[in-house]
C-alpha cells in the first residue's frame, strides 16, 4: 500500500508466498527456494511501490516494473526494470544527469551476486 502524498509505503511479505491464497496449507513453510522467491518478489514489489512514492504512476506504454498487477503470476511476468518512459520520470524526480545506465549496470551485478537470475 502506498500513500504518495505522505511519501510512505507499507508492504507485507505474506502475499508473496506461493501458498498464501491456499488456506488449507498450514504453516506455509519457507524452504530455501521459496525463501529466495519470496525475497525476490518482495524486493520487486518494494521497488514498484517506492516508485509510486516518487510520483511514478502505473505504466501503460511498455512492459515495465510499473505495470499494475493484482495476482502473483501477473507480478512475476512483469520485468524487474523500468521502461524508458518510467526511467525518465524517475530521473526527472531525482535530477539525474545521464547516470541511469551506470546505476542499472550496478543493479545487474547485485542480482548476479544474489543469484536470482533476473538481470533484465
Amino acid at each position: 500500500m502506498t500513500k504518495q502524498s505522505w511519501k510512505i509505503c507499507i508492504q507485507s511479505y505474506a502475499r508473496h508466498h506461493p501458498n498464501f491464497a491456499n488456506q488449507s496449507e498450514p504453516g506455509r513453510m519457507f524452504c530455501s527456494q521459496i525463501s529466495k522467491k519470496v525475497q525476490y518478489r518482495a524486493i520487486k514489489t518494494a521497488c514498484h511501490e517506492l516508485s509510486h512514492v516518487f510520483s511514478v504512476r502505473h505504466c501503460q506504454a511498455y512492459e515495465c516494473l510499473m505495470n499494475g498487477s493484482s495476482q502473483l503470476e501477473e507480478a512475476d511476468r512483469k520485468p524487474f526494470a523500468l521502461c524508458p518512459v518510467c526511467l525518465r520520470k524517475l530521473s526527472y524526480y531525482f535530477g539525474f544527469e545521464g547516470e541511469e545506465l551506470s546505476r542499472y549496470i550496478e543493479l545487474k551485478e547485485v542480482f548476479k551476486y544474489m543469484n536470482h537470475g533476473d538481470t533484465q
